[in-house]
């Protein structure tokens, strides 16, 4: 059975207790605060911060796609004038702090 074609939670589950375990074996060999340790430790410093940057590159096309959406959805240009202020106003406050 492909471990991929599970469902999402599923999977996640499997990741989580796999994490678990090497925890527990790495700290109860002694190896947790060792070379090993600090190689596992740089392995999950690189992976995660690879996550963290696919997350910024989503972020940006995403909120620019609902922005046009929102927009093409109001219709006349007099409804596009009074939300553009409200919309300038919000992301100037929000960019401020």
């Amino acid at each position: 059975m492909n471990p991929l074609k599970w469902k999402l939670h599923w999977q996640i589950l499997t990741a989580l207790i796999f994490a678990l375990i090497v925890g527990i074996g790495m700290r109860s060999f002694g190896s947790a605060d060792g070379e090993a340790g600090m190689k596992v430790a740089a392995g999950c410093e690189f992976l995660g911060k690879l996550f963290m940057n696919a997350l910024k590159m989503v972020v940006v096309p995403l909120i620019v796609s609902s922005i046009i959406c929102g927009i093409m959805g109001l219709g006349s240009d007099r409804n596009f004038g009074r939300m553009g202020v409200k919309i300038l106003i919000y992301y100037s406050l929000t960019g401020i702090t």
